[in-house]
């Protein structure tokens, strides 16, 4: 029984129970109390910053790559679908971060006991083989070439989540993050945190015998029709 000041989301905690098999065993060094604070805090984050996420349902089982578009300078687009993934899917789904391209950066030890360390792409192919999800943002976990008025407008997508797609046979999931009430900050090049509007667009299974840029292309046209669909951006 946990107290009510451990810091623990019991709706978080409920979500890590109903979790498939072997998810949680997937990370090695993986700590369930440090993750389990961790979606509790960045559950604070998602109401904050989060206006509404849809689709949820179109979330499948087994391997499974989400590709989404970047939305500005701040990662709380990736929280926020990390966090509805795990709440509101059914089953929930926890969600590693494919980083981009192979340069390394050192992870502090909490957040790699928390499970959130972004995995490469030798890492995500042994986790889409044992059947779990990855999050990906092939136009870079950070955009700072991407200024308020580009935020609808997609960068040309890395390659590596459509590999490891073809490789595995792994379902692809576009994700549209839209900025609905952007703030701008005291220069245009920097908005300031706003509402998200999160949307899982129809899943794509890929049949392993596409090119990878062939999917990246057809996933980049998707999330840009879906952009292009949602509300309007407030200027």
């Amino acid at each position: 029984m946990r107290s009510p000041d451990d810091g623990i989301d019991p709706e978080i905690a409920e979500a890590f129970d109903y979790l498939p098999d072997g998810e949680l065993e997937a990370m090695p060094g993986l700590s369930l109390s440090q993750t389990t604070r961790f979606f509790s805090l960045a559950r604070k984050v998602y109401r904050r910053t989060c206006d509404q996420a849809l689709g949820l349902h179109h979330l499948p089982m087994g391997p499974v790559i989400l590709v989404a578009n970047q939305a500005g300078q701040f990662p709380f687009d990736a929280i926020s679908i990390a966090v509805a993934s795990l709440l509101y899917a059914s089953p929930p789904r926890l969600l590693r971060l494919l980083r981009p391209g192979s340069g390394r950066f050192p992870i502090p030890a909490a957040l790699t006991e928390a499970g959130i360390t972004p995995v490469t792409e030798v890492a995500g192919s042994t986790l889409l083989r044992e059947g779990h999800a990855l999050l990906s943002f092939p136009e870079g976990l950070l955009t700072p070439s991407k200024i308020v008025r580009d935020r609808s407008r997609l960068l040309p997508f890395a390659l590596e989540p459509f590999r490891l797609a073809i490789q595995h046979k792994a379902t692809l999931v576009p994700v549209a993050v839209q900025a609905i009430i952007p703030v701008l900050g005291p220069v245009p090049f920097f908005p300031l945190p706003s509402r998200l509007l999160i949307t899982l667009g129809q899943p794509i299974e890929s049949l392993g015998d596409e090119r990878p840029d062939g999917l990246a292309a057809a996933l980049q046209a998707r999330i840009q029709r879906m952009l292009h669909a949602g509300p309007p951006l407030l200027r």
